[in-house]
C-alpha cells in the first residue's frame, strides 16, 4: 500500500504518531487501575479473525482527555502538538483531511508471521529508536506496505471516507497505467489495483464492510475480514483470553494492543525459522499479551498483562520475593535492574546458544537438521562448545543462576571515571560449580590477553576473587569477578566494594527513585530504573566528543581551487600530483575542493527539536495479578 496518497497517507501519519507513543514507553511490562472516567471501546476487534497474530487499536479523537494530555506532553518534549505532528507528517494531496478521521477508531490486523514477530519484539524492546521517531516512522510505513497487514477504519462518516478512498485508488490506478478491478464477495464489493514488481509498489485492495473501511495489500486480505463480518470466521473479540486481558487493563488509553503468542509461535514453526529464533525462548512472547499506552499528568504509561494458553502465568512465581538492591547502591545510580530468577524467563537461553555457536564458529542463525529436535540440537552444540572452553555453558553456568539478580551503574563521568561503579550480581545454585567456571574463564582470558594485562586474585572473606587491572587502557579501573557467599559478582571500578559494604546514601532513599515508584503498583517482583536526567547529558557529551574526533573543522576551499572550472578538473590535478597537494585537499580526504564547488543547500524547513532535558526517568515494574504476569512502565516527563 505504498502508492496511496489520500486515505492511506493520512492514516499512516496517524499510525506514525501511535507507533511513537508505543515506543516512547515500549516494554513487555502492567499497572494498578487508575480513574476510568471514559472507557475506550475496541470495536474493530470484531472484524479481526480470531487467529490474528498481533492486533492494535486507537482512536483519532483530539478532543478526549487522553489526547489533550498527550499533546501537552509532546509540547513539553519540544515536538509540538499532536495535530501539528500529524499535519506535518502527512503528504496527502486528496480532499480527505485529519478532521474527516476525527472520532474514528483505527484497527490494525497483522497475520504476517515475520512482521508480527518483529512488531511483538519492538513492543517489548524498550525505548530503542523511539525517542528519535525514526523507528516509529519505519514501523508505521511497514503497516502500509507489508502483506498480511490490514487497516480497519471506523469513522464517523463511513461513506464520505470510503468515497474519498475510492477517488485515491482511481488516481493511483491512473498514475500506474492500470485499471481498478472489482470483486464481489459475500455481498461486498472489493476494489483493487495490482502491485508493481518493477517499482516495488504493493497492491491495494479496499472495501466498505458494514460501517468500516478495510484496506489491505490484496483481495484475499480484505476477504479475510469480510469472512469475520459474515460470521464465517470467529472474531478476535470473542476470544476468551482477549476479553480477559482487555477487561483487566486500563480502559482509557491512547492505544491498545494484543499479541497472540501461541499462534505466533505455531506460525513461526512452519515459517522461516530465523524469524522466530530471537523470540522462541522468551516466555512472555509465547503467551497471550494485552497492553495499553496512555498519558498521565507527568508522563506516559505503558501497561501489559500476559497469560499462558492454559491460564497460568508465563513467569515463575516470586514466592514473596522483594527487590532490595536499591538499598545497597548509591543515590546517584543511573541504571538499576533488580529481579528474580533471570534464567527462568528464557532470556539467557538464546544468549547462551548464540555464545556456544560463536565458540564453534557456527552461524548463529543455523537450525536443527532434518529429524533432529531443537533440544537434541542445542544439547549437541553445548557439548561441542564444552570441549573447547572446558565447561558446559548451559548446565554449568546458565542453569546455575537462581534467586535475586541485579545490574547497577553509578558515578558515570567521562571526565573523571574514578567514581565509576558497574555491578552485576546474581544468586547461584551450586557455588562450587560456578567457581570452577570462573577459574576456567580466567585461564581463557589470561591467554587471550597475551600479556597486555594480568589477572590476579584477592581474598574477600573466604572467597577468591579474580581481578584484572585495566589501568593500561588509560582508565584507573579494575574488573573483579568471583563467587562470594552464594552470589556470582562481576564488577567494574568500585562496584564490588560498594555492594559488599553498602552505600551511605542509597538509591532507595533518593527522591527521584521513590517518586517514580510511588506512581506505580506496589509490591513489585522486578524493577528497572533509568535516571534519564543523568543519562542524557552523558550520551550528549559522548556524542559530542565522538563527533569532534571524527569530523574535520577544515573546509576544503582554498583560493587555488578557483584556478579550476569544476571539481572534476581540480580532482584531475590532485590525482596528477599523486594526491599530495595541500591547497587542493585541505582536509586530507582524497577529494579535491569539495567545499569550494559544493552547491549551496536550500534552507531546510525547521523541524521540531526534541527537548531531552524534559525526560526525567523511565521506571518499569513487574508483578503478579490474578495469576497473570503484569508490568507497568512510566516515562516521567518534567
Amino acid at each position: 500500500m505504498t502508492r496511496g496518497v489520500g486515505l492511506k497517507s493520512t492514516v499512516i501519519s496517524v499510525l506514525t504518531l501511535l507507533a511513537l507513543l508505543a515506543m516512547l514507553t515500549g516494554s513487555a511490562f502492567f499497572s494498578a487501575s487508575s480513574a476510568r472516567a471514559a472507557d475506550t471501546p475496541v470495536t474493530t476487534a470484531a472484524l479481526a479473525p480470531e487467529s490474528t497474530l498481533v492486533f492494535l487499536s486507537a482512536y483519532f479523537d483530539t478532543q478526549t482527555d487522553q489526547w489533550q494530555k498527550a499533546s501537552a506532553l509532546f509540547e513539553t518534549l519540544g515536538l509540538g502538538s499532536i495535530e501539528e505532528m500529524i499535519t506535518s507528517s502527512s503528504d496527502s494531496t486528496s480532499e480527505l483531511t485529519p478532521e474527516d478521521l476525527e472520532g474514528a477508531e483505527i484497527g490494525i490486523i497483522i497475520t504476517n508471521v515475520d512482521f508480527a514477530s518483529e512488531t511483538a519484539s519492538d513492543l517489548s524492546g524498550g525505548l530503542t529508536g523511539g525517542l528519535t521517531g525514526s523507528s516509529a516512522s519505519e514501523t508505521a510505513s511497514d503497516f502500509g506496505s507489508s502483506d498480511g497487514v490490514v487497516i480497519v477504519i471506523k469513522p464517523q462518516d463511513p461513506q464520505k471516507v470510503y468515497d474519498e478512498a475510492q477517488k485515491s485508488l482511481e488516481d493511483d490506478a491512473t498514475a500506474a497505467g492500470v485499471t481498478v478491478e472489482t470483486t464481489d464477495y459475500e455481498g461486498v464489493t472489493i476494489s483493487s489495483i495490482p502491485g508493481d514488481e518493477t517499482s516495488g509498489d504493493s497492491g491495494t485492495a479496499q472495501a466498505l464492510v458494514d460501517d468500516s473501511i478495510v484496506v489491505g495489500n490484496s483481495v484475499d486480505d480484505v476477504k479475510a475480514v469480510i469472512d469475520v463480518s459474515t460470521g464465517k470466521t470467529a472474531p478476535l473479540s470473542d476470544n476468551e483470553q482477549f476479553k480477559k486481558l482487555q477487561s483487566s487493563l486500563e480502559t482509557e488509553f491512547l492505544a491498545f494492543g494484543f499479541v497472540n503468542g501461541p499462534a505466533l509461535e505455531a506460525a513461526g514453526m512452519s515459517a522461516d525459522a530465523s524469524s522466530m529464533s530471537s523470540l522462541s525462548s522468551v516466555s512472555l512472547l509465547k503467551a497471550y499479551t494485552g497492553f495499553v499506552a496512555y498519558a498521565v499528568d507527568n508522563g506516559f504509561r505503558f501497561d501489559s498483562l500476559s497469560v499462558n494458553e492454559d491460564g497460568s502465568s508465563p513467569l515463575p512465581a516470586s514466592s514473596g520475593f522483594s527487590p532490595n538492591l536499591a538499598s545497597r547502591v548509591p543515590a546517584d545510580t543511573m541504571l538499576l535492574v533488580d529481579g528474580n530468577d533471570l534464567n527462568q524467563t528464557g532470556a539467557l537461553d538464546a544468549l547462551a546458544l548464540t555464545l556456544a555457536k560463536s565458540v564453534l564458529g557456527i552461524d548463529t542463525a543455523a537450525t536443527p537438521t532434518a529429524g533432529q529436535s531443537q533440544e537434541e540440537y542445542e544439547a549437541g552444540i553445548y557439548d561441542q562448545a564444552a570441549s573447547v572452553v572446558g565447561f558446559n555453558i548451559k548446565t554449568d553456568l546458565i542453569d546455575q543462576i537462581k534467586g535475586e539478580f541485579g545490574i547497577a551503574v553509578w558515578g558515570a563521568n567521562m571526565d573523571d571515571p574514578s567514581n565509576l561503579g558497574i555491578l552485576f550480581v546474581t544468586g547461584v545454585d551450586n557455588q562450587a560449580t560456578v567457581q570452577d567456571v570462573v577459574s576456567k574463564i580466567s585461564l581463557l582470558a589470561q591467554s587471550a590477553l597475551s600479556g597486555q594485562a594480568s589477572i590476579t586474585t584477592k581474598q574477600v572473606g573466604e572467597a577468591t576473587v579474580q581481578s584484572v587491572d585495566l589501568s593500561s587502557s588509560g582508565f584507573p579501573l579494575t574488573l573483579d569477578y568471583g563467587v562470594i557467599k552464594g552470589k556470582l559478582i562481576i564488577s567494574l571500578g568500585n562496584g564490588l566494594d560498594t555492594y559488599l559494604n553498602g552505600a551511605t546514601n542509597s538509591l532507595a532513599d533518593s527522591s527521584g527513585y521513590t517518586d517514580a515508584l510511588s506512581a506505580l503498583p506496589e509490591n513489585p517482583t522486578a524493577i528497572a530504573y533509568v535516571d534519564t536526567a543523568q543519562l542524557v547529558p552523558l550520551v550528549e557529551s559522548f556524542s559530542g566528543a565522538l563527533n569532534s574526533a571524527t569530523s574535520s573543522s577544515v573546509p576544503d576551499a582554498s583560493e587555488k581551487c578557483g584556478d579550476y572550472s569544476s571539481q572534476e578538473e581540480a580532482q584531475a590535478a590532485l590525482d596528477a600530483a599523486g594526491g599530495f597537494d595541500f591547497d587542493l585537499d585541505q582536509d586530507f580526504d582524497g577529494q579535491a575542493c569539495e567545499d569550494f564547488f559544493a552547491t549551496p543547500e536550500a534552507a531546510a524547513s525547521p523541524t521540531p527539536e526534541l527537548n531531552l532535558d524534559a525526560l526525567k526517568s523511565l521506571t518499569i515494574v513487574s508483578y503478579e495479578k490474578d495469576g497473570m504476569a503484569g508490568s507497568s512502565a512510566l516515562l516521567l516527563i518534567g
